[in-house]
């Protein structure tokens, strides 16, 4: 690090803010004579320091000790265009450190793989692309954290503004490809497929729930450019209302306490399908009246979530009598966190609960009951919060926090390695009813929610309600549909009619 160029650095954010050396120190909590060391050169800050710097003028690591005194000019040049101009009430940043979450993604990324996930809305009509580009250009200052570029810090990876605008892509038939990851592209991409519109997202930039209100938001100003105003917005985003700080925020740092948390539980082999796993994700929706049920789980008392992953349990477990596995079905159940903390965040802000299965054969009635009692205890508060605890006191632990970007990598790419799913045979992931205006009901026929494909798994099932239609999502990267095809003649024999659909084409 060159602490003369560093030194330069310092005082052209400082003069750009309009402080002096001793308001500056008083800031950082540091003296004016150290300030006055950084800025002729004679010194460089500590690491808490740096970070102090880089939070208090919005400048990333990379920037700062860089030394491009040229390119720190400018973008405080564009800054203060922008104060003076008032162009908005809440100015958005350059950059943005990864949710407390998203932290672990970047690293396990591969060349042919990514964590990357897909919400779809299949319309009643053919796309009007002119008006989906314009309604998509229009969410750039209404998403700043999700108009942005993956870069690579000194310590961490961090977020960076693009400065372009993002592009409408055309489909192919196999969802979540790779995102790349080079600094360059953008960590999400909106796909337009005859009447599919679909939000692909790496998961550092945000969960499914995030990326629902991103897809409603971009249908709702969709249908405003085409048709005209909406009545309530309900969860869509105004595009032309600022931006809120508590949607940009961590909320996993907003809840963490000092409190000491549970110990990391051993990892125990889950049982895993038994066959090859092929190159293409093959998906199959399974739509079915929501309205029925739910009718069908007040009969069984029990909330739907709780139905669809009974039955899907009991799919699951034909196969793994068939495979003649010992090893006990486990099936991971996200936990969207904003219903137990209230938050708006758009960022990653959930967890992940355990259902456990030992015995193959159990009735309906005998799965439901004790998957209710299973996803009771995952959602409880404390243990909600000590899981909360853990992230981020991983993250902010000082000999974590100071250790160089690359040996962080090494150590979480090695971990995934040696455990990734050993502990869960499964995904399952409902998004729920999603609260959209009432407008979009007469262009969209229904959602879609593609899960991130699980390579160990081989099976990943979604659901997501919109519109009285429940969808239901498989992504398979095995050859055999043995699950999807036991789990519609589940969904048959309670008596829902299902229509079958699968990689965009009517399968019967």
């Amino acid at each position: 690090m060159d602490s003369e160029k560093i030194g330069k650095i310092i005082l052209e954010l400082r003069k750009s803010e309009g402080l002096t050396q001793a308001q500056l120190a008083e800031k950082l909590m540091v003296s004016d004579k150290a300030v006055s060391k950084w800025e002729l050169g004679a010194s460089i800050p500590d690491i808490q320091q740096l970070e102090s710097i880089t939070q208090l003028f919005n400048i990333s690591y990379d920037l700062l000790l860089s030394g491009d005194l040229d390119r720190v000019k400018l973008m405080t040049t564009k800054g203060q265009e922008v104060k003076a101009v008032e162009k908005k009430k809440l100015t958005t940043k350059e950059w943005y450190k990864l949710d407390s979450a998203a932290l672990v993604y970047p690293p396990q990324a591969k060349r042919d793989w990514n964590l990357v996930y897909r919400v779809s809305a299949v319309l009643k009509e053919e796309i009007d692309m002119e008006n989906l580009t314009n309604a998509l250009h229009d969410m750039v200052e209404r998403f700043p954290t999700f108009m942005v570029c993956l870069k690579k810090g000194f310590f961490w990876y961090y977020l960076e503004r693009m400065e372009k605008y993002p592009v409408v892509e055309q489909s192919d038939r196999h969802p979540n490809r790779p995102i790349k990851l080079d600094g360059k592209h953008y960590l999400f991409r909106v796909i337009a497929d005859n009447q599919r519109i679909s939000v692909e997202v790496f998961h550092s930039v945000s969960d499914a729930f995030g990326s629902t209100i991103f897809l409603i938001s971009l249908l709702t100003r969709y249908y405003e450019l085409k048709y005209g105003q909406v009545g309530d917005y309900k969860d869509a985003l105004n595009a032309l209302d600022i931006v809120n700080q508590d949607e940009i925020m961590d909320a996993y740092e907003l809840y963490a306490t000092n409190s000491s948390f549970s110990s990391q539980e051993s990892f125990k082999q889950a049982y895993h399908i038994k066959e090859k796993r092929i190159k293409d994700n093959i998906v199959t929706h399974l739509v079915v009246n929501a309205q029925e049920l739910k009718k069908i789980a007040k009969k069984y008392d029990c909330t739907v979530t709780e139905l669809l992953t009974a039955l899907y349990t009991k799919a699951f477990l034909k196969r793994k009598f068939y495979d003649r596995d010992r090893n006990p079905y486990v099936v991971q159940i996200p936990i969207n966190l904003r219903s137990v903390f209230p938050s708006n965040t758009l960022r990653n802000f959930s967890l992940f609960t355990n259902v456990r299965i030992d015995e193959v054969e159990l009735s309906l009635e005998e799965l439901i009951d004790t998957i209710k009692k299973q996803i009771e205890a995952g959602r409880d508060k404390d243990t909600l919060k000590s899981d909360i605890n853990k992230i981020v006191s991983l993250k902010n632990n000082v000999a974590i926090r100071t250790m160089p970007r690359g040996v962080k990598d090494f150590a979480i790419k090695t971990i995934s390695k040696l455990i990734g799913n050993v502990g869960c045979t499964t995904v399952f992931s409902n998004l729920g009813v999603i609260n959209a205006p009432d407008e979009l009901k007469s262009i969209v026929d229904r959602l879609e929610f593609v899960m991130k494909d699980d390579i160990m798994g081989g099976v990943s099932m979604s659901a997501v309600t919109f519109n009285n239609k429940c969808d239901i999502t498989f992504i398979r990267s095995i050859v055999k549909s043995t699950v999807e095809r036991d789990m519609a003649r589940e969904l048959t024999d309670l008596g829902l009619e299902v229509y079958v659909e699968g990689n965009g084409g009517v399968r019967s």
